[in-house]
């Protein structure tokens, strides 16, 4: 298996919390400290994510998997209930 750092899914995570510290930067105060941190928060959660779906078990990183599958399923549902 390889190592976490070596994995395609990490490295354009990775590269997307670069860019979003970079795009953050140019919010305004209102933004920056609400919008701007979840979104930097919630890729980081991504990557531990990762990180921990490969430094486990066959049977623990389906689980790992799972958790973060529905993570990213509730956000979604989120951000469609807001845009009503």
């Amino acid at each position: 298996m390889a190592t976490y750092d070596n994995l395609p899914v990490y490295k354009a995570s990775y590269d997307l919390l670069v860019e979003i510290f970079q795009f953050v930067k140019n919010f305004s105060k209102e933004y920056k400290y609400t919008v701007g941190e979840k979104l930097k928060n919630e890729t980081l959660e991504m990557i531990m994510n990762i990180f921990r779906a490969n430094s486990k078990g066959e049977y623990r990183s389906s689980s790992c998997i799972i958790k973060a599958d529905k993570r990213f399923k509730a956000d979604r549902f989120k951000k469609i209930c807001n845009h009503k």
